[in-house]
């Protein structure tokens, strides 16, 4: 159950110094800038224009208001293109559809078949989903469809607030094109769902912290307490976000205490109804600590730490934003973190702690740090990035191509030349889109050529851990009653595979091969599954079927199997 993507006019400039070097507009002040006891920040002149109140939306160039869209437009492409290949259900997502579609909302409450895990909104819903609309995998697929088109629109609505103008449009683009995103806004499971409520939280704290009116504390309690029940990983975002509450109660003498333990009661009070009913049964499950054994943090300093720490900070970037320029992109956070700290560190520390507290939480054995777990702090990584470039761009100097700054020019296609060629992937390869991780598996395809060829009195073997998908889909092709019995999860040429043939004498036997890798690894061994298949009996000619990441094949055990 392994899981695993022309040059631009000058943009205008700011007379604010802070809003070139640091990559923070001139309309997102420091949180040191607002008056005590205001409530509203000084007044800015963020281009050249009239004046514009402190925490509102930067002022968009023409090019950044119609950039902008287009890349709103682009990501919301991707994300159906992603969508409509109806792709079939690979093996994690079919256990997890499977208990949404055989239990019931009270059963979904407890510990979920087969080591799935999710959060307890995210089953309701898609439950509610399969009540209403029918049980297709395109259903299950709508709630992480909506949740990626509503994270485009508030990251766009987050950075207009924070980035100045090239920031913006870098950090959208980013955002717009990340392959991890793409492929689960199409994929039934929570993590695409994750960074969604991530944004959703930054962008309530964003507002408490801009005017820390009492509505502004309800609207963040309530998200944050709604949050921890759609997202698991929702509480080290909330967090970070305390802490910086903190920061900023501090700095303005301690005003709105009580309302804010109210709202960390709120927090703590829900966390708590969710660990009572869905996080305490699975956290000593033995099978996903050894699972997942590779993303708990070790001693730092031990010999595995000395790997494991750089391993799991590039991987950040490598892995969780399917960037192949691991070090280029760290190296814009890390100078996006720089700015930060010296422009806006209750921004810095929104984005920061989240990171800290899931490494903190991994050090404990009590989640992974690593792929797709961390697909929640996507967008926190982004903003960084995103900071980092317009820092950069903000004190680069250099020569001008027709009015073009060819540094920043460079740079930019530096950071969005491999997003760029994955977009151009997805759409170029629609609809057979892969990544490399989850590799794709059409059993789709498979039932329906079985249910035409399919005779009585045959067998049918599947390989175990490509059950799943199959124990989903024979109802739609009407092999609802089809005695399905599986190879072993072991080597191809283990004896105990000798052992489970040689019951089939005498029948003709389908044998039906889909995620075939050995336990936690990552090594396709279909084709020497099937070489030594072939030894043991006799494949009937013109009777096979291929697709993508899956075969079906007809074996004669009619006559003696040979040794």
């Amino acid at each position: 159950m392994n899981a695993e993507p022309s040059a631009s006019p000058t943009l205008p400039k700011c007379t604010g110094r802070g809003a070139t070097e640091s990559g923070i507009s001139a309309a997102s002040p420091s949180p040191h800038a607002p008056q005590e006891g205001s409530g509203e920040g000084p007044t800015f002149l963020p281009y050249g224009g009239t004046p514009q109140p402190a925490g509102q939306p930067l002022l968009l160039s023409a090019f950044g208001v119609y950039a902008s869209f287009l890349l709103l437009v682009l990501g919301i492409i991707l994300r159906l293109a992603s969508f409509l290949t109806f792709r079939s259900m690979w093996t994690d997502e079919a256990l997890l559809a499977l208990n949404i579609t055989r239990r019931s909302f009270r059963q979904l409450l407890g510990p979920l078949d087969w080591y799935q895990v999710a959060p307890v909104a995210f089953l309701w819903i898609e439950r509610l989903a399969f009540r209403i609309l029918g049980n297709a995998d395109w259903v299950l697929r709508l709630l992480p469809l909506a949740a990626s088109l509503a994270g485009l629109w508030l990251f766009r609505a987050i950075a207009r607030r924070k980035l100045s103008n090239q920031g913006m449009l870098i950090g959208l683009a980013l955002f717009a094109l990340c392959s991890p995103l793409v492929y689960y806004a199409a994929e039934i499971k929570q993590y695409g769902c994750d960074a969604t409520i991530t944004l959703l939280l930054l962008w309530a704290a964003l507002h408490w912290i801009e005017q820390p009116r009492p509505d502004r504390y309800g609207i963040l309690a309530a998200t944050g307490a709604i949050g921890l029940w759609c997202s698991q990983p929702a509480v080290f975002i909330l967090g970070g976000l305390g802490l910086t509450m903190l920061m900023e109660l501090r700095r303005r003498k301690w005003q709105g205490l009580g309302m804010a333990i109210g709202l960390f009661t709120c927090w703590f009070a829900s966390f708590l109804g969710v660990y009572l009913v869905s996080l305490r049964p699975i956290v000593n499950q033995n099978y996903l600590h050894d699972f997942w054994a590779g993303g708990f943090a070790p001693s730092p300093v031990s010999l595995n730490g000395i790997k494991w720490y750089p391993a799991a900070f590039f991987g950040m970037f490598s892995s969780t934003l399917g960037l192949p320029f691991a070090g280029f992109a760290a190296a814009l956070a890390a100078v996006g973190c720089w700015s930060l700290y010296r422009r806006d560190r209750s921004l810095l520390a929104m984005l920061a702690m989240p990171l800290v507290l899931a490494l903190v939480t991994s050090a404990l054995k009590r989640y992974p740090f690593q792929e797709r777990l961390l697909l929640f702090a996507a967008p926190l990584l982004i903003l960084l990035i995103a900071a980092g470039f317009a820092a950069v761009v903000g004190i680069a100097k250099g020569p001008r191509i027709a009015s073009v700054p060819v540094l920043p020019a460079l740079l930019a296609l530096c950071v969005l030349a491999f997003p760029l060629r994955d977009g151009a992937y997805w759409l170029w390869a629609f609809p057979h889109q892969q990544i490399d991780w989850p590799r794709r598996e059409e059993i789709k395809p498979i039932l329906a050529y079985l249910q035409h060829h399919y005779l009585p009195g045959d067998r049918v073997y599947v390989y175990k851990y490509g059950g799943a998908p199959i124990a989903y889909y024979t109802a739609h092709y009407g092999l609802s009653d089809l005695n399905i019995n599986y190879l072993p999860d072991v080597g191809p040429d283990d004896a105990r595979i000798q052992a489970s043939l040689a019951t089939m004498k005498g029948a003709r036997v389908w044998i039906i091969l889909d995620h075939v890798y050995h336990f936690n690894q990552r090594q396709d061994l279909q084709m020497q599954y099937l070489d030594n298949l072939k030894k043991l009996a006799r494949k009937l000619p013109d009777a096979d079927f291929s697709s993508q990441g899956a075969c079906i094949l007809l074996f004669d055990f009619t006559t003696k199997i040979r040794s």
